[in-house]
């Protein structure tokens, strides 16, 4: 099941970019002639710094992670290394019957769309605590400093314009801000008996989200604005276009409902003998 969802926004995410490529790479201009056209679109990816595709896959969708990837992902680990991911969903739509900026090669355009935005920088130490166990850190202290987390929840409604014959162009949205979460340990450290008997945490850590009492799609828990901005160069002959493009620059100013949390602490716990 996972599998064919992960297809389907595959699927859906080439028949986007099929479309504005018949366009920009045809020399038939009769589409201008329309009064415009709705699209909808949604997908997502994953990114990170250490671990590869073949280890992500087998994360998300399931299968055994053996030495060899574990191997592949070690060679790669720096002392702090990132992941993240996005996601969204998008209906756009580009109206060819008006004329801005003086000229009727400009059009207008209306966007709203659903935003997912998740980031998270690990250490070295925290990885192979996780996937290796720690028992090589038998009589030593596993470092878990400056690991963070955020995940942004987002709506946009945006209007723009758009080269009718290019489709470069930009789209300032205001920003609605559903959720926000956010973890910073400052300072945390792990520590496992000789003998493996005994574990002690130590750790310095904030933690803020936005109100907690107040979700759902659509949740106003913070507001701000963003610009989007393409720009599409087509090559000689309709041989293929260039592509330069910027998403989602702007901010979220989240209201005062928004929670914050702050632990400095520690924990001991002893094993039993049976």
């Amino acid at each position: 099941m996972k599998r064919g969802i992960l297809a389907l926004v595959f699927l859906c995410s080439l028949i986007t970019a099929q479309a504005q490529s018949l366009f920009l790479m045809s020399a038939d201009t009769s589409y201008m002639q329309s009064k415009g056209f709705v699209n909808l679109d949604f997908g997502g990816e994953y990114r990170s710094s250490a671990l590869n595709n073949r280890f992500m896959e087998k994360l998300i969708f399931g299968g055994k992670i053996d030495g060899d990837d574990k191997e592949v992902v070690n060679r790669k680990l720096k002392d702090i290394n990132r992941l993240g991911g996005v996601a969204d969903i998008n209906l756009s739509y580009y109206s060819f019957i008006d004329t801005l900026l003086g000229s009727d090669k400009w059009g207008m355009k209306i966007n709203i769309e659903d935003c997912y935005d998740l980031s998270y920088n690990f250490p070295e130490d925290f990885y192979r605590l996780l996937f290796e166990g720690n028992k090589q850190f038998a009589g030593k202290s596993v470092d878990f400093s400056e690991m963070s987390t955020d995940l942004v929840v987002f709506q946009k409604f945006g209007v723009g314009f758009f080269n009718k014959r290019n489709f470069s162009g930009a789209t300032l949205s205001y920003v609605n801000g559903q959720d926000y979460h956010s973890l910073a340990v400052h300072d945390a450290q792990l520590f496992t008996s000789e003998i493996g008997d005994s574990l002690h945490l130590r750790y310095n850590a904030d933690y803020t989200r936005s109100d907690s009492s107040y979700t759902g799609l659509g949740t106003g828990n913070g507001s701000g604005a963003a610009l989007d901005f393409i720009l599409n160069l087509p090559l000689a002959k309709n041989g293929g276009f260039i592509s330069l493009e910027m998403e989602n620059l702007g901010f979220i100013k989240w209201n005062d409902k928004t929670l914050h949390y702050h632990a400095d602490s520690s924990v001991a716990y002893t094993g039993v003998d049976i």
